[in-house]
């Protein structure tokens, strides 16, 4: 299948990245891409590839309007961004200054949790708890496990009431879409109005993202119906998922609407002569601000992923429901990034599309192996199959799903573990996210892993009293013996 025409006026994409997305698109079973490749002046390409809807035989374009999930809490952190340049906000600001009394922060044991701030909510050190609460998903079972009632949270104020931290914050990136709900209220709070209409003018309007809302559901003609589940592709419409937790993930848009976001923030927060965000927080933004390892080399920026790749540092945001995939990636360095948008789980086939796209723009060559790692030093053979014998074996992924049931399901369906595949490298497997690889690089204990989202990003596998740890990018795996 060709690229499909649309409305907005863009080149095509170049004949050989197309005919690498529509490979990779049927190889990965994904019913529809639409995709962008941007710099700081516009599109430089734009295409839509396969179909929106199945049924209606409806083809994907640059405007085929798309949940985009979690690259909502980008027009979340441009809100909060705009509050601190006004002065309403600072990043230290304590957020319960900030909140009415059902929605303040408390600690485990009932106290007010005071010390979380803006900056932790925007980095996702908060302390918070993984959590789905706002969102409404079929079968029931998914509702109940989501929100603890088979009626969620239909309002903002109700979305975010009751919030407790489960460890003191700046300890841990542990992603926590309940901090991004939290900011949203902040900001609504601030203005004395609904969250989606300060979207819509502070946002949407100056950065003419005509097809873009908030809305708690979408389907019909010219909007992507997904397909698939979490982690992939496939033709059975997925599961459906109403999202009330509208800061965190209620965004449908097209790919030409968030290529003008993504040239807004690459342009320094200007956007055709008109000042958005200021050009020195989006500086503070583009920076890693959070890690879980002091030896990775990625985290947190503020409200963006952060990541050193191939010399240069990367922001982005990915989302994801069933049936749902997406990304956006921003070199500010370079003046250059990709919005990939599909109807289609499998996040593997979206960072594939983007990666490729970056190297193009780039001039650069895809890489042999993710991250070109330096294998195992000479005279250190020994020690790396030692080291690698102790530390294959079952772990148990921590802090990846709400605590509490589904956490007590996950760890009896998900049995994470690593295994010696040939020559010191591993394969993670069982964590529910797709396998992964883990290539020596050096010192022993250290890692280049291939991971759909954070592919060629280092890893880290440190032994303890009883066990072991292993890190990558925000996964956290524990071993005891």
């Amino acid at each position: 299948m060709t690229q499909t025409p649309s409305e907005t006026a863009a080149p095509p994409i170049p004949a050989d990245l197309a005919a690498f997305v529509e490979s990779e698109r049927r190889r990965a079973d994904v019913a529809g891409v639409s995709v962008a490749a941007i710099d700081r002046d516009g599109v430089r390409a734009a295409g839509g590839f396969g179909f929106a809807d199945l049924d209606r035989g409806e083809p994907v374009t640059v405007d085929t309007r798309f949940r985009a999930a979690s690259i909502t809490k980008l027009l979340t952190t441009a809100l909060v961004f705009q509050e601190i340049d006004a002065g309403a906000l600072s990043l230290d600001d304590p957020v319960n200054k900030h909140l009415d009394e059902p929605a303040r922060i408390c600690r485990k044991d009932g106290a007010p949790a005071d010390d979380v701030t803006i900056r932790h909510l925007l980095t996702h050190t908060s302390g918070l708890a993984v959590s789905w609460r706002g969102m409404e998903y079929d079968p029931l079972v998914y509702r109940l496990v989501a929100n603890e009632t088979l009626r969620g949270p239909h309002s903002l104020d109700r979305v975010v009431a009751g919030q407790k931290t489960l460890r003191p914050p700046g300890k841990r990136i542990v992603y926590a879409n309940q901090g991004f709900n939290l900011l949203g209220y902040v900001v609504q709070r601030l203005n004395s109005r609904p969250f989606a209409d300060l979207v819509q003018e502070r946002i949407f309007d100056p950065l003419s993202m005509r097809d873009s809302s908030l809305p708690v559901s979408a389907s019909g003609a010219g909007v992507a119906t997904s397909y698939g589940s979490l982690m992939s592709g496939g033709r059975k419409p997925a599961t459906r998922v109403s999202v009330y937790a509208g800061p965190a993930a209620a965004l449908f848009a097209s790919a030409a609407d968030l290529a003008r976001f993504g040239q807004m923030v690459l342009r320094g927060g200007e956007f055709d002569g008109r000042r958005v965000v200021s050009e020195a927080i989006l500086g503070e933004a583009a920076k890693i601000h959070a890690r879980n390892h002091a030896e990775l080399d990625d985290g947190w920026g503020l409200g963006f992923a952060a990541r050193e790749w191939r010399g240069r540092l990367l922001i982005w945001h990915s989302g994801g429901f069933s049936g749902v995939s997406t990304l956006i990636q921003l070199s500010p360095q370079d003046g250059v990034g990709v919005v990939v948008l599909t109807n289609g789980g499998d996040f593997g086939f979206t960072s594939r599309v983007g990666e490729r796209f970056l190297e193009s723009a780039l001039g650069l060559q895809p890489e042999v192996v993710p991250g070109s790692p330096r294998g195992v030093p000479d005279g250190k053979a020994d020690e790396w199959a030692a080291f690698t014998r102790r530390v294959e074996g079952r772990y148990r992924l921590t802090d990846s799903v709400p605590p509490g049931v589904m956490e007590r399901l996950v760890g009896v369906t998900t049995r994470p573990r690593l295994v010696h595949v040939a020559d010191n490298q591993l394969a993670l497997e069982g964590t529910g996210f797709g396998n992964a690889f883990l290539y020596p690089d050096g010192d022993v204990g250290r890692y280049r892993v291939a991971l759909p989202f954070a592919n060629g990003a280092r890893a880290v596998i440190e032994e303890r009293p009883g066990g072991a740890d292993a890190w990558a990018s925000i996964l956290h795996l524990r071993r005891r013996q």
